[in-house]
């Protein structure tokens, strides 16, 4: 269990750091482009390279390669296996983007067609160009990320990203006024580069780095066979932004933007604990230790941050807007419906999380079929709902948080009825969290009456998790007394 928690930790961390970084390139983006024409071409164009991203390095490839890796390690053909799977991972990143970059005009045809009469189009369709080199650089960075958290390198690996982030922000600075909107691609290309390099110099450090070589032998044919089916389905939360880009594309200029900055914020708390946690767990699993016990501890460390983070940004999304991004070209209606959006979408946060979890259990089984068909249920749902409020009732931009939640929660109940074993819900330990969450919220409720500065409330969040984990402690919660007793980083050895 302590490397259940000391995994998760170092993981959390490492994306922790990354997305504060995050934050400060988003708030450079809205300082200098607002939510305009440029902005929703950007987020446009690099939704398809980043939706990889968020799937390579974040879920699906990590999925499929630990459990097969757990095994090659187990019969000593560990770099083999490796050499055959960095062969095919390059060729079909190579092939990818040579296509993506030849058709980029018809791909943000097919994904935004209600701006191909705007001038956001022809931005969007260059910024395309650049930003589909950056699929080459994701699949080097998922599979030295891979390799490493099976070795039992957590921190490293979730602290990349922060690389990429970091020289973003300065390619927005140093070069605007040279590039103009240009310097979105150059910050895209200039941070993905530097992104694999702390990777891959752990590999090379730890002798993990091996030569890449084509083979398609009867492995590599069921590997390729079940990370196919695997990219539709782990990140179902980035598939429906790409629906939501489409149907937002119909909408005034301005409404994509609004998603995007909205969903960088509600989806740093499923990163953070939900997607490290999963990842750490199809880790542990492959490596031969107790199933259901540790899925059963996640499920417990998943609830104990998932649904205070909800009502934490459910009561706090207009302070944490206009502290990010209410500034320069960002207006106040911007920030509106930026926080409106956030708000909505913070319901989703439990429920994406508990997806991600159980995804990963059927993946540690080798079964990608039940989140293909999840997935593909949650998009219809999402896709059909959020065509009848935006085109029918007239629901607008807000048509989006509300179908998602419900698509969300029938994708997880369709996950949860197809799992073969089920994690057990201890439904006491589930009650103390929730009251313990409902304690903060009214705290939060309360200072909102008194405190009128959004800067104020924001740096108040450390007291809130204070009374948080407080209330949890004294209804003697059992995840939290555990970390207090042993410590996250599991001193004792019979943890």
């Amino acid at each position: 269990m302590s490397r259940l928690f000391r995994g998760s930790f170092l993981f959390s961390l490492g994306i922790l750091f990354s997305r504060v970084l995050g934050y400060l390139r988003d708030a450079v983006i809205a300082y200098y482009f607002g939510a305009s024409h440029i902005s929703d071409a950007f987020f446009i164009a690099f939704r398809i390279p980043n939706t990889f991203r968020r799937i390579f390095g974040e879920g699906g490839f990590n999925a499929v390669f630990m459990p097969f890796y757990g095994e090659a390690l187990k019969g000593n053909r560990d770099r083999e296996f490796l050499s055959k799977i960095f062969g095919l991972l390059l060729a079909i990143s190579f092939v990818i983007t040579f296509i993506g970059i030849s058709l980029s005009p018809f791909i943000i045809s097919l994904l935004a067609p209600g701006i191909k009469e705007k001038e956001t189009f022809q931005y969007a369709a260059d910024f395309l160009r650049f930003t589909f080199t950056y699929l080459i650089f994701v699949s080097l960075y998922a599979f030295s990320m891979a390799i490493l958290l099976v070795k039992g390198h957590f921190f490293i690996p979730s602290v990349s990203q922060a690389m990429f982030n970091l020289l973003f922000i300065l390619s927005l600075v140093f070069f605007s006024g040279i590039f103009g909107a240009y310097v979105l691609v150059l910050g895209v290309i200039l941070g993905g580069i530097f992104q694999i390099i702390p990777t891959f110099a752990l590999l090379l450090r730890e002798k993990l780095f091996i030569k890449p070589k084509i083979v398609i032998d009867k492995e590599i044919k069921i590997f390729l066979k079940k990370f196919l089916l695997t990219v539709g389905s782990f990140s179902a939360n980035q598939i429906s932004l790409l629906v939501d880009t489409f149907l937002a594309s119909f909408l005034k200029v301005g409404s994509i933007s609004y998603l995007y900055y909205a969903s960088r914020i509600y989806l740093l708390p499923i990163s953070l604990f939900s997607i490290s946690v999963s990842n750490t767990l199809i880790a542990i699993i492959s490596s031969g230790e107790d199933k259901m016990e540790n899925i059963n501890t996640a499920l417990k460390i998943i609830f104990l941050f998932s649904i205070p983070a909800s009502v934490g940004l459910f009561l706090l999304a207009e302070d944490i807007v206009n502290v990010l991004y209410f500034r320069g070209d960002f207006t106040r209606e911007d920030a509106y419906y930026t926080s409106k959006l956030l708000s909505l979408y913070s319901l989703t946060i439990p429920i994406y999380s508990l997806q991600h979890l159980f995804k990963s259990v059927s993946y540690s089984e080798k079964n990608v079929e039940i989140p293909v068909r999840a997935t593909f249920l949650g998009v219809f749902v999402e896709g059909t709902l959020g065509f009848t409020l935006i085109f029918i009732l007239g629901m607008g931009v807000f048509s989006f948080p509300i179908s998602a939640l419900f698509a969300s929660l029938i994708a997880l109940l369709y996950l949860y009825l197809k799992l073969q074993k089920k994690p057990s819900l201890d439904f006491k330990n589930l009650f103390k969290v929730s009251f313990a969450s409902i304690i903060m919220g009214v705290t939060i409720f309360l200072l909102k009456k008194f405190i009128h500065s959004s800067l104020l409330l924001i740096v108040s969040i450390p007291l809130f998790m204070l009374i948080y984990f407080t209330s949890l402690l004294l209804l003697k919660e059992e995840i939290t007394s555990k970390l207090l007793s042993y410590g996250l980083f599991g001193r004792n050895k019979n943890s």
